[in-house]
């Protein structure tokens, strides 16, 4: 049962990628085990499913900030999980160690850490139509590829992420 669900996410995966076209970014992950890094790009999220995203931290308290531009009057929103919670045999049941809030017309949160690790964002859709999303992060000691890769994009400073917002 569980290998039919799985070839049916990657199916719908593959429809959302191939239906999109180039303009849009890769599907994300369907549970954090299968999380992509965050690329900062324009996503879409079929209605009502969870998608998943990662970012490694290299835990020195340094100001992580995620935000869903234009999020704050659409029906997606992200929390955020630790390492810890996404460890746990039930971490579905933990609360997340933090939520977007509305912030202008974005949905954003910020956060320091002194645990280095994979750090996930989970997307979610309260819409039963398809949308379109922008996650965005930024942090001076976050990558968003796993470690020991080089090149490996970083996260754009703070300017840029407020040129996004604005666009």
């Amino acid at each position: 049962m569980k290998a039919v669900r799985r070839v049916l996410i990657a199916l719908t995966a593959l429809a959302i990628v191939v239906g999109f076209g180039a303009g849009t970014a890769l599907a994300a992950g369907k549970d954090p085990a299968s999380a992509t890094y965050v690329d900062n790009q324009t996503h879409s999220i079929a209605g009502s499913p969870t998608e998943y995203y990662r970012f490694e931290y290299n835990g020195n308290n340094s100001l992580i900030t995620i935000r869903l531009l234009n999020g704050a009057n659409g029906s997606v929103a992200f929390n955020v999980y630790t390492p810890e919670q996404i460890n746990e045999t039930t971490w579905w049941i933990l609360p997340p160690i933090g939520r977007g809030t509305k912030f202008g017309n974005d949905l954003q949160w910020a956060g320091r850490f002194y645990a280095p690790g994979t750090y996930i964002i989970e997307v979610q859709n309260f819409s039963p139509q398809s949308q379109s999303y922008t996650l965005a992060i930024e942090g001076a000691d976050v990558r968003l590829c796993p470690a020991g890769t080089t090149p490996c994009p970083v996260a754009p400073p703070p300017q840029v992420l407020a040129q996004m917002t604005t666009q």
